[in-house]
């Protein structure tokens, strides 16, 4: 099997169906597997997209809730006010399991100034875009995978700790978990843009901001937002993802895992 996969992601390289990949495979908790293929060595980082959701957000959602910090029942206007009448009636949990009515993904990145692309501003404003966007269903009628959840769940959670979600996550996921290669690039407290002494794989060339992305987050909004949200933003490493995944797994059993249990 370990030949047919190396074939294979070689010859993806080769293609140019992406530049570079690391791949960790384990059982049981035993790496059988672990390679790197096109440019890509031991410390590269890639831009780990939408996982940003499960490993940054949805497991502080969780810690707050079980340190009675959040409550899953809590409609968003308890943080935002009276703001879109639709919105009444979606609570934390509707944005976690993406039944809040929402619509998947706007591009709010190409509603901003140019001015404030990547900026504190920028993200307030992206934000607001959140609150004030209109149901696509009643909560609880569909499941529709979003973006605009996450953005508000990352969101919900600076506001209760008072503290940027690029720090929540350092102090209480990143750091326990000795995930030293998981981290967000926030731009605007990070004059370049890029943490030093730090490899990267390039994502794509991207045609809004006509440069081949490296180094800093793929997706659009969260570069409107600086680089840190909810829903985008992480980059990481196959190492500690699976490190990740090895704290994570027990949690659903009842006495492991390094979530607190009721």
């Amino acid at each position: 099997m370990k030949n047919a996969v190396d074939s294979a992601l070689t010859d993806a390289v080769r293609h140019g169906v992406f530049p570079a990949a690391d791949l960790l495979v384990a059982k049981n908790g035993e790496v059988i597997h672990h390679g790197y293929y096109g440019n890509a060595r031991d410390g590269t980082h890639f831009d780990v997209a939408s996982f940003t959701k499960p490993i940054c957000t949805s497991t502080l959602i969780l810690q707050l809730v079980s340190e009675g910090k959040l409550d899953l029942k809590t409609t968003i206007d308890h943080f935002y006010g009276n703001t879109n009448k639709a919105h009444a009636d979606i609570t934390i949990e509707m944005l976690i399991n993406h039944t809040s009515g929402l619509p998947w993904w706007k591009p709010y990145y190409r509603e901003l100034p140019a001015s404030i692309v990547a900026t504190e501003e920028g993200k307030r404003f992206v934000i607001d875009a959140c609150i004030n966007e209109p149901a696509e269903h009643k909560p609880n009628e569909q499941i529709i995978y979003s973006d605009i959840n996450y953005i508000l769940l990352g969101d919900i959670i600076e506001r209760t700790l008072n503290t940027q979600l690029d720090k929540v996550f350092r102090q209480r996921i990143a750091k326990p978990l000795n995930m030293k290669d998981t981290f967000f690039v926030n731009l605007y407290n990070t004059p370049s843009g890029t943490p030093v002494r730090r490899r990267f794989a390039s994502t794509e060339d991207c045609h809004w901001r006509e440069r081949v992305i490296h180094g800093q987050v793929h997706d659009q909004n969260c570069y409107a937002m600086g680089g840190v949200a909810g829903h985008a933003g992480l980059f990481s490493t196959a190492k500690d993802i699976h490190r990740f995944l090895a704290a994570f797994m027990p949690c659903f059993e009842h006495d492991g895992g390094f979530l607190p249990h009721d």
